[in-house]
């Protein structure tokens, strides 16, 4: 009951039209067990949860583990949510990795300009993986999975400061209707996704 009422009372996701994500199912798993079993057990051991877009599904861990050491509660919930809706705003189209997991680090206010430090470090040292290569792949290592999730997030950050939240709505908006992820993003940023 506590959890349904915090989802129902979050802000509308930006960018987004209202009321989205609508009729999704949470799971909180007692045990890792369940957890592999609601998720396909396909998460890497670091991950606090889980959104399943395709059956509009949100798995968290209940139980004690170290899935979730250093995430708040909210955060993750927040995360995951703004994946669904992300997912529900463009039925049937493709979302590149970087901006599906941009998206919803920013708009969960999981990202940190205090944390841009270590995005700035990462690519003076060439450690930072190009946003184009995590179109397909998201990396299992979790040293390298926060620095492309700060990468991502940092994307749509800049689109947003740059432009604003309705340029965003407006690209998500030519986005479905152009059915192309690149034709939208020149056409509202004036930018291409390389």
């Amino acid at each position: 009951m506590r959890i349904r009422d915090f989802l129902e009372g979050l802000p509308s996701l930006p960018g987004l039209p209202d009321g989205l994500p609508t009729g999704l199912s949470l799971f909180i798993a007692p045990d890792q067990t369940s957890f592999d079993e609601l998720t396909g057990g396909a998460v890497p051991e670091w991950g606090a949860g889980v959104a399943i877009p395709s059956l509009s599904r949100i798995v968290v861990p209940g139980f004690g583990s170290q899935r979730t050491q250093g995430w708040s509660e909210a955060r993750v919930l927040r995360h995951e949510w703004a994946h669904l809706g992300l997912h529900q705003s463009l039925p049937g189209l493709r979302v590149p990795n970087w901006f599906n997991e941009g998206y919803a680090e920013w708009a969960s206010g999981g990202w940190s300009q205090g944390e841009g430090w270590r995005l700035r470090v990462s690519m003076a040292l060439g450690w930072t993986p190009p946003l184009d290569s995590l179109v397909l792949d998201w990396p299992r290592d979790q040293e390298e999975a926060q620095l492309a999730y700060l990468l991502s997030a940092t994307a749509v950050e800049y689109l947003v400061s740059e432009s604003g939240e309705r340029a965003l709505r407006l690209f998500l908006e030519a986005w479905k209707e152009e059915s192309n992820f690149s034709t939208a993003l020149t056409r509202v940023y004036g930018v291409t996704p390389g």
